[in-house]
């Protein structure tokens, strides 16, 4: 009845199977070493400098991943997952909202702190993005999903995908092992 349920299920969701079938793919070989240099470029040409930071590289807007590999205990096939499904786990911090203030239009970002009268919203890449506001101004309704869109990795060979993970485990030090000459 459960193989028959999942069947059904990817038969409805084909994404949800393909994305799947990507995890089950690179897991047997998601561990063997990448190219962090490499994977440094990557990481910029794909565009995920763009949002993170890793080491001294990227704003302050989604999660910093330079320690991500020890959050997660050194499990490369769950930072993969994490990347491949970035709507699976939202830390609150990263919860993306649509805030409107007072009559102007809608505007997608995070909410950062609560001050009581005040709230500290960040609206786009970097410190000048972070602004403060008067809560008793600001109508805030909840994202289901991340702004990181899923698929991100799908035009990338799974060599590709590995250095791309050995320059995340490096935490973009030129110095650690991943960096090969």
């Amino acid at each position: 009845v459960s193989k028959r349920a999942t069947q059904m299920l990817d038969e409805l969701n084909p994404l949800a199977k393909a994305k799947k079938d990507a995890i089950a793919k690179l897991m047997p070989v998601v561990e063997q070493p990448g190219d962090a240099a490499k994977g440094k470029a990557l990481f910029t040409s794909v565009g995920c400098i763009g949002c993170h930071k890793v080491g001294a590289d990227g704003p302050l807007w989604g999660p910093e991943l330079t320690g991500v590999f020890a959050k997660y205990k050194g499990d490369a096939a769950t930072v993969l997952g994490e990347i491949l499904e970035p709507s699976k786990t939202i830390e609150p911090r990263y919860r993306a909202y649509e805030f409107t203030v007072g009559n102007d239009e809608p505007f997608t970002g995070f909410l950062v702190k609560d001050e009581g009268e005040n709230l500290v919203l960040q609206t786009g890449p970097g410190e000048a993005m972070i602004k403060k506001f008067a809560k008793k101004d600001v109508k805030s309704r909840p994202q289901a999903s991340s702004l990181m869109p899923p698929g991100l990795l799908n035009l990338l060979s799974q060599e590709q995908i590995l250095d791309l993970l050995a320059f995340v485990q490096a935490g973009g030090d030129a110095k650690h092992a991943a960096f090969t000459p």
